[in-house]
C-alpha cells in the first residue's frame, strides 16, 4: 500500500513538472524582446527524461507525449513528436555503440541529444516556413536551453521514477 502511494506521488510530481514546463513555454524572458529566443523547455524536458531513463518511457509514450505537446504549443502537428522520437532513437543508437559512465561523457550525451533535437525542430520549421530561424537565434536559444536541461536532470533524479 505504501509503495503504491509513493509511486503515484512520483508520477504526480512528473505531471507537475510537465505542467510547469507548459507554463514556462508561454512566458517570455524579461531581458529578451524577441519571442524566438525563449528556451525550448520541452527539448530539455525530453532529453533529461530519456537520459535519466524514466520508467515506462518507450517509443509509444514518447510519440504520445510529442503529439500532446504539439496540440498544446506546437505550430505543426507532428513536429515535436518527430523530434522526440529522433532524440529517443539517437539515444538508443548512441548507447548501442558507446558506454556513457563518466560525468563528462554524460554531459557530452546531453549536448549531442540537445543538438539533435534542435536540428530536427529547425529542419521541420524551415521546410514549412513557420519561423524565421537564423544562426544567432539558434545559438542564443541553445545557450538558454542548457540550464533548463540541467534543472530537469536534477528534478528527475530527485523524484527517481525508476
Amino acid at each position: 500500500m505504501i509503495s503504491i502511494y509513493f509511486w503515484e506521488q512520483k508520477w504526480f510530481a512528473l505531471l507537475i513538472i510537465f505542467i510547469m514546463t507548459l507554463i514556462l513555454c508561454q512566458i517570455n524572458l524579461p531581458l529578451f524582446n524577441d519571442i524566438r529566443i525563449i528556451p525550448d523547455y520541452f527539448i530539455a524536458f525530453i532529453v533529461s527524461a530519456i537520459i535519466v531513463r524514466l520508467k515506462k518511457l518507450n517509443i509509444f509514450n514518447i510519440f504520445l507525449l510529442g503529439i500532446f505537446v504539439d496540440i498544446l504549443i506546437g505550430e505543426l502537428i507532428g513536429q515535436y513528436s518527430l523530434t522526440f522520437l529522433c532524440v529517443f532513437m539517437g539515444n538508443f543508437v548512441l548507447h548501442k555503440f558507446f558506454t556513457f559512465k563518466s560525468p563528462s561523457q554524460i554531459i557530452f550525451l546531453y549536448f549531442i541529444l540537445l543538438e539533435l533535437g534542435f536540428v530536427i525542430l529547425t529542419t521541420t520549421s524551415l521546410s514549412y516556413e513557420l519561423k524565421n530561424h537564423n544562426i544567432d537565434i539558434l545559438i542564443y536559444k541553445n545557450i538558454l536551453t542548457i540550464p533548463a536541461c540541467v534543472v530537469y536532470k536534477l528534478l528527475f533524479e530527485k523524484i527517481n521514477i525508476n
